[in-house]
């Protein structure tokens, strides 16, 4: 059973989709930074993700938001500039993780397991990455001007979270590349395979990376290309 914190949650969304549908899409344009932020900061109270449910529900809600505001209330170029807003709200709590694991190393002299501020990070990321994969596969080939300003650095930076939710979120949103933009799909399983074999070394970059390269994978067939003959035939995975 979940808590009372989630239901209340999702009443308090639903007023937000109401007032900001009121207010207009120029209104959300102008504010989409701060919009993005405050609903974002929502998952990282751990009284919306007291249990493993109410996380799931948690963020079932602020998808549901980001959705009705991002896909439906703006424009082309303003969904550009939300998905510019997203990335940078990943890379925000990519860093944050990084802090953390850096200074528990630090403390720790092996490093030990995740601290539980580094593994809340997670239902942001999650989110975000969700939300980032749909406006992508929205705007479809428009979305190129994204993956030329180095977007997939972003997504790729979440495949080293230490939760596999926060991995399989980020290898969700690259597949989603791969269908707006089939072009990327290619060079994206050469970066996967290199990435394995060079970061061998590291569980979280082994087992992100993976899942990555299975999602692409299986993927292919949504491109009208495919993928050269011969990446079948040469092994690129040791």
């Amino acid at each position: 059973m979940f808590t009372l914190v989630v239901p209340f949650l999702f009443l308090c969304l639903q007023a937000y989709v109401v007032l900001f549908t009121e207010m207009g899409g120029l209104w959300v344009e102008r504010n989409v930074r701060l919009i993005l932020t405050h609903i974002l900061e929502l998952l990282s109270s751990s009284k919306a993700t007291q249990t493993h449910v109410d996380a799931v529900y948690s963020r079932r809600c602020v998808s549901f938001v980001l959705r009705a505001l991002l896909g439906k209330l703006l424009d082309e170029s303003a969904q550009i500039e939300a998905a510019k807003e997203l990335c940078n709200i990943i890379t925000k709590q990519m860093n944050l993780v990084n802090d953390a694991i850096h200074a528990n190393a630090e403390s720790n002299g092996s490093g030990g397991l995740p601290s539980m501020d580094v593994i809340s990070t997670q239902h942001v990321l999650v989110c975000a990455l969700q939300e980032l994969g749909s406006l992508v596969k929205g705007l479809s080939t428009s979305s190129i001007s994204l993956v030329s300003e180095n977007i997939l650095d972003h997504v790729f930076s979440v495949l080293l979270h230490p939760a596999p939710a926060a991995q399989l979120a980020a290898t969700w949103c690259l597949r989603c590349v791969t269908a707006a933009l089939p072009s990327q799909m290619s060079p994206m399983i050469d970066r996967c395979a290199d990435k394995i074999k060079l970061l061998h070394a590291s569980a979280e970059a082994v087992g992100g990376y993976a899942h990555a390269f299975a999602a692409l994978v299986g993927g292919v067939h949504q491109c009208p290309l495919g993928i050269p003959n011969w990446k079948g035939k040469v092994s690129t995975i040791h």
